[in-house]
């Protein structure tokens, strides 16, 4: 007796097992999903430009290490658009609306904007550092010297007010650390970490939770509503907004997806079994692992995400075809008189192992996903295992317990009838010319290939989650007009490490770094360019040009240690605290910060590296330097994007492979039979390429998804065809009995992996999740047609070239010896 002929022997005997103890195992599986429902209360999500990495990543840690440092620079920035900005009236709507997010946003460290920002002036000897509109201004006269004082000032333009004076805004630096505690902040601002003071441990500081930061949103959001009007134009920008955005979408879609999806399910499960027991007995095998695998995220601590937002689809649909698989022969036995035990027995004696190797295949693509670089993906390659399992273990477990408890009346098998129905005798034509002319039929589908294979070589790839919103999302729109208007919705920063105490007071080291600055403020890269610098630099010059009785010509760095020195304590001890953000107590760390478009992660790399390489040459190498701020976190997702998809797409087929050679116990045919699960990947790959579409963070999980589940199907394929070809010996009987008895099953679950991912694309209001839905169905639909037609081609044509693989006589053992219809 085969190996396979001892395990299905154990699945039968495991579904009689189950039936002798099927209260005892009904109850305990309610009581785990029970528990673990409780936990469903703490799930939470993120979908920060921060979270794609993972907190080991040397960009992450550094990105880390800078804002312990120099505080938060993922900032709000709420644009303001008027007819007049110099106007009393519009000041006067200003001021309320600044005054009121003072005193309501919380975790918020400042809020900056005209009425407000720093002011750097000369009163004879006396510098005085104070707020813009410290005195308000209540005439004409007043307004036409606050005009000429703003536009006469680099610090003003392009930062809070825009070149033609349509926009100014209104900056919120929201706190660093968890909590709020501005105090342990205010400690450590300015310090080095090895030197901040005693009770003050950086490491013991969590940083501003993603919930925290969404608080901070939506008491924006509803501050905005209230001031929000035609002469008043209100925008909000920034990382935390975005990720807000993309999160209340995400949260929205899930939900609708599940419960359409759960419908569209239901109503297929009837149609196939036309039995109330066909519909909930599937159903419950969903929930139950799709309550499991959503504890399991809370239990890892793993945040619900846009990347794992098809976690719940994928689940869902691979409970449902598990039942479906098991019931199709229960329902078949049942017709034909045996016992429900009997049923049972037959029914997982002859699909038990399938379902095995099918949920190990599944398992092994979704598993791939463990190597990536991007943190949601390799989370999706520990969830989505999960969630497999979790299917597995209620098939073998709640489903018979659930058909050996409740009465399942005896009726006329419908589905599985080779007699009935249209689509029966379209899929044994199929099969039949498939055998019969295997050259034929592949020689079509390599034509087929060949056509739409030019795709391939114009896949490309992109990463930016603010462009999967809807065109018309607010938060969307905000981002482009600050990239038009205000030269920049995102930023780079410099870190510069002189390597000594008061480095960043030596004139020649900061007239190097000027010149760095002026070197990449005219970099300009079409759709990427530096638009706003600010750094240290800009302080010392104010403040020289203030001591020097306001005179512009003045606004430069002195040439004298001492003199530079003397001005940044006198500034020091003006009251001002913008230092600290910019260098530290020591002045050895500096940062420049630079301000940019928000784009597409492709184009930041290679700018970024320009730039760097500019502040290296002007520095000479005296001064190390290194980038990060968000634009530098965009650039390495996408460089860890192309390397996850290689990394995954290999391992699953160096996973999946040998499993179907172990299946098929011939190591020709196994690798022949890998062909149709290869040929989706390659054509959903080239239609993406024919339309324009990229590969992203969200869409780059499709092609493990579709080799995985694609597999299954060419599983139960082969695991029927075996036997019956081992019984007959004829290729073309043995596909036709296999498309009899699994047929409709196979056809079956592809159509319900197929609409539920659709059902993602149709429903979807972003559109990575439309673009993942409708691709991931394309590619389900061709692994059925591929295995419908390109399997038993294949099949035909390798024993006729290679032999028939070894089949012993015991092989021929018919199940009914396991389990005798009664």
């Amino acid at each position: 007796m085969s190996p396979s002929d001892h395990i299905e022997r154990a699945f039968a005997a495991w579904a009689r097992g189950i039936y002798a103890r099927r209260y005892v195992v009904f109850a305990l599986c309610l009581a785990w999903v029970a528990w673990l429902a409780s936990y469903l209360p703490d799930m939470r999500a993120e979908n920060s430009s921060q979270s794609y990495l993972h907190s080991e990543d040397p960009a992450s840690l550094e990105y880390e290490r800078f804002q312990r440092r120099f505080g938060q620079d993922d900032r709000l920035l709420v644009a303001v658009e008027a007819p007049e900005i110099f106007d009393l009236d519009f000041l006067t709507k200003l001021r309320a609306f600044h005054r009121e997010l003072e005193a309501v946003l919380p975790n918020v460290r400042e809020v900056t904007s005209l009425i407000n920002v720093r002011q750097t002036r000369g009163d004879g000897d006396t510098l005085v550092v104070e707020d813009l509109m410290e005195d308000w201004p209540e005439t004409s006269e007043a307004l036409d010297d606050l005009r000429r004082r703003v536009f006469a000032s680099p610090l003003y333009v392009d930062n809070v007010i825009s070149r033609d004076g349509r926009l100014t805004t209104v900056s919120i630096e929201p706190v660093v650390y968890s909590g709020g505690d501005e105090d342990a902040e205010s400690a450590l601002a300015g310090f080095d970490e090895s030197q901040a003071p005693t009770g003050t441990d950086e490491g013991e500081l969590e940083f501003l939770h993603e919930t925290e930061k969404r608080e901070i949103v939506l008491e924006l959001r509803r501050v905005v509503t209230r001031h929000d009007a035609p002469d008043f134009r209100l925008f909000s920008v920034g990382g935390a907004i975005a990720a807000a955005a993309v999160t209340e979408r995400m949260t929205s879609d899930s939900g609708l997806h599940v419960s359409v999806t759960a419908g569209v399910i239901v109503a297929f499960l009837f149609f196939l079994f036309r039995r109330l027991s066909g519909v909930i007995y599937p159903m419950a095998i969903v929930a139950a692992s799709l309550i499991s695998n959503l504890a399991v995220m809370v239990w890892l601590d793993i945040p619900f995400s846009i990347i794992l937002s098809m976690l719940p689809i994928f689940t869902m649909c691979v409970g449902v075809c598990n039942a479906v698989h098991v019931l199709t022969l229960v329902y078949q036995r049942l017709a034909a008189g045996s016992s429900r035990e009997d049923a049972l027995a037959y029914a997982f004696g002859h699909s038990g192992l399938a379902v095995l190797m099918t949920s190990l295949t599944t398992a092994a693509g979704m598993f791939s996903f463990l190597t990536a670089e991007l943190a949601p993906i390799r989370y999706l390659g520990v969830t989505a295992p999960y969630g497999v399992l979790f299917a597995f273990v209620f098939t073998m477990t709640l489903l018979p317990a659930l058909i050996a408890i409740f009465p399942l009346p005896a009726k006329q098998w419908v589905a599985g009838s080779p007699e009935r129905g249209r689509l029966q005798r379209v899929m044994l034509f199929a099969g039949d010319l498939s055998a019969r002319r295997p050259r034929a039929v592949l020689g079509v589908s390599l034509l087929v290939v060949a056509a739409i294979g030019s795709g391939l070589f114009r896949v490309h790839f992109a990463h930016e989650p603010l462009e999967w919103l809807p065109a018309d999302d607010p938060v969307r729109i905000a981002s482009h007009l600050i990239n038009r208007e205000l030269r920049g919705a995102t930023t780079a920063e410099v870190l510069l490490d002189t390597g000594r105490e008061n480095g960043l007071r030596d004139p020649e080291t900061l007239v190097q770094i000027q010149s760095a600055i002026a070197a990449v403020e005219v970099i300009d890269r079409g759709e990427l360019f530096v638009g706003k610098a600010t750094s240290l630099i800009d302080i010392v010059k104010e403040t020289h040009q203030a001591l020097n009785a306001n005179d512009p010509a003045f606004y430069r760095i002195p040439s004298d240690s001492l003199l530079v020195a003397q001005e940044l304590l006198l500034f020091e001890n003006s009251g001002s605290d913008d230092l600290e953000t910019i260098t530290d107590s020591q002045f050895r760390h500096g940062r420049v910060t630079l301000r940019m478009p928000r784009v597409d992660a492709v184009l930041y790399a290679d700018f970024l590296q320009e730039i760097e390489q500019f502040f290296a040459d002007s520095l000479r190498g005296r001064v190390p330097i290194v980038v990060t701020g968000r634009s530098a976190l965009a650039a390495r997702t996408f460089s860890a994007l192309i390397r996850s998809m290689a990394k995954s797409y290999v391992l699953a087929l160096l996973v999946i492979t040998p499993l179907m050679m172990l299946l098929i116990g011939n190591i020709r045919l196994g690798l022949i039979s890998m062909v149709p699960n290869l040929l989706p990947l390659c054509l959903t790959l080239a239609v993406m390429g024919l339309l324009d579409l990229p590969l992203d963070a969200s869409s780059i999980v499709i092609g493990s998804i579709i080799i995985g589940l694609a597999v299954d199907d060419t599983i139960h394929f082969m695991h029927r065809f075996r036997r019956e070809h081992a019984i007959s010996r004829d290729v073309r009987q043995a596909v036709r009995a296999t498309l009899i008895t699994t047929g409709s099953a196979l056809f079956f679950t592809s159509l319900v992996l197929a609409t539920g991912f659709s059902v993602m694309g149709a429903l979807g209001t972003m559109q990575n999740t439309v673009v993942f839905g409708y691709l991931t169905a394309f590619g389900i639909a061709i692994a059925f047609i591929a295995n419908l037609l390109l399997t038993p081609a294949l099949i035909s044509l390798g024993i006729r070239l290679f032999g028939d693989p070894a089949a012993p006589e015991h092989v021929v053992q018919s199940l009914d010896s396991i389990a005798p219809a009664r």
